[in-house]
């Protein structure tokens, strides 16, 4: 099912494409315009930061590079898989979108229990096309596809075995960190699986997040309801849905004016969402890490947004539901 956001999604890509984006174009923007936001703490009074569930959190006016809330933003905490921005945009960085990927051996590398987006080995998909299956149903198989195939192609070594691709993968995504100048995150991964060496502030996702929306390709897919594709190889169709219910207007997390990006979820991290949402030409980036439950990561993120869009609608939770299976990712 597709309704108007995948129409706006189309627009922010057309309107994207107009311009050819590089970390290096992004770094040098950022070094005029939002390196350094501006802070305003009058939200503080607005939203209560000890009734937010998530362990960070912030709220960051890209309209104004303002950062209108905070809470504990250089807490090291662990990303899951809000990771695949920094995936996402270390394969765009070195390889077209357009470029066939052929999936491998390397789908067999995921975590029991992962989120996936059911690929065949031997299908073949573009890199854009297996974005959206990273981004949509939060495929750990598709980042891994991604990395091999990313990593092979950008070393010029075929005969990389899969874990050797892997280690070079997360090499090049440790290299986008620096140029983002995330100096407190580190990554080992590229599905955000746990690992104790895999990890993030919130401070450091906000430079990734402002960085990720340049990329069409991201907004697109982290926008789209759903996406179709069949494989050139072998006929399979795949057909994935976004995972991030607060798109969605049959929901109970929707939200009316979210537009993106991506959520995640391990143990170890608790519910985590990067997110994006726009009304009356003000765009907001919201982040939180450490949610404690599904409810609450949905609760806590439509507060952030409700802060600045519409302040009365805030609603804090009286006790913490028991919350409802998940997979991991």
């Amino acid at each position: 099912i597709y309704r108007d956001m995948n129409k706006k999604a189309d627009e922010k890509a057309a309107n994207a494409a107009e311009r050819a984006v590089t970390v290096t174009e992004i770094t040098e923007t950022a070094e005029e315009t939002t390196t350094t936001p501006l802070y305003n703490y009058d939200y503080t009074d607005i939203i209560n930061p000890d009734r937010i569930s998530a362990k960070s959190a912030i709220i960051y006016n890209k309209t104004t590079n303002t950062i209108l809330f905070e809470k504990n933003p250089d807490f090291r905490c662990y990303p899951a898989s809000t990771t695949k921005l920094i995936t996402a945009m270390t394969a765009l960085e070195k390889i077209s979108p357009d470029t066939v990927f052929t999936v491998g051996t390397e789908i067999q590398l995921i975590g029991e229990g992962s989120s996936s987006a059911y690929l065949n080995e031997g299908s073949q998909l573009t890199l854009g096309d297996l974005i959206y299956g990273m981004l949509l149903p939060s495929g750990n198989d598709a980042a891994y596809t991604i990395a091999v195939n990313t990593a092979r192609t950008v070393s010029g070594n075929p005969a990389m075995t899969d874990a050797e691709a892997v280690e070079y993968f997360c090499g090049l995504m440790n290299d986008l960190a620096a140029e983002l100048e995330m100096d407190s995150s580190h990554f080992a991964d590229p599905d955000g699986w746990y690992r104790e060496d895999h990890y993030v502030t919130a401070s450091d996702m906000l430079k990734a997040a402002r960085a990720a929306i340049e990329y069409p390709q991201i907004t697109a897919a982290s926008s789209s309801l759903s996406y179709r594709v069949t494989s050139a190889s072998d006929g399979i169709v795949y057909v994935w849905e976004n995972n991030n219910k607060i798109l969605f207007e049959d929901s109970e997390y929707y939200f009316p004016y979210a537009d993106g990006l991506k959520t995640g979820f391990t143990d170890e991290a608790g519910y985590c969402y990067v997110a994006t949402a726009s009304k009356d030409n003000t765009e907001i980036i919201a982040l939180i890490f450490g949610s404690s439950s599904l409810d609450d990561r949905y609760r806590d993120i439509k507060n952030l947004f409700n802060a600045v869009f519409e302040p009365s609608a805030i609603s804090y939770a009286e006790t913490t539901a028991p919350d409802q299976p998940v997979v991991v990712g």
